[in-house]
């Protein structure tokens, strides 16, 4: 098949597709594609299966991901806050051996000349805190690996990387 006809057999094949998918009534579709497919059964079997995925495509947004509890499930919606403070914690506890007493009130602790004001976040392989430089005199972040995962040579090294 050539270029030209590759490309005219895409045209007629969206074409037909927005012209089905125009039509409402499932009788009035089907023979719409009766006479516009007649010589070509493929084309007839690939137009149906797009109508048929369009039409699955616009419930995709009223299907709950798989694992996430629902709203009928829990009775509330779930407040990502409440997970990530929560993490921010378990963070924060691990640390706690590691950090001097805190200079400033309201700040975590301090870790070298950085004053630690807050966890920001926390990922598989570090945790992320704000902190104010005092050599600086600014705010900055600063990325620490988990001390589980300090403990073996080869998390090191990538961290390091």
């Amino acid at each position: 098949m050539s270029t030209s006809q590759v490309r005219e057999t895409a045209v007629s094949e969206r074409s037909i597709f927005l012209s089905a998918l125009d039509l409402s009534e499932e009788a009035a579709r089907r023979a719409y594609l009766d006479e516009a497919c007649r010589e070509n059964p493929q084309l007839r079997r690939e137009i149906e299966s797009l109508l048929q995925s369009y039409a699955q495509a616009g419930t995709f947004l009223e299907q709950p991901a798989a694992g996430l509890p629902t709203v009928e499930a829990t009775g509330r919606f779930a407040d990502p806050e409440d997970d990530r403070a929560a993490q921010n914690q378990a963070a924060l506890a691990a640390l706690r051996p590691f950090l001097q007493s805190a200079s400033k009130p309201g700040f975590l602790g301090k870790l070298g000349h950085y004053e630690l004001e807050s966890v920001l976040g926390q990922g598989s392989f570090g945790i992320v805190l704000k902190a104010f430089d005092e050599k600086l005199h600014r705010l900055v972040a600063i990325k620490v690996m988990p001390p589980s995962l300090a403990a073996t040579s080869a998390p090191r090294k990538r961290f390091l990387r």
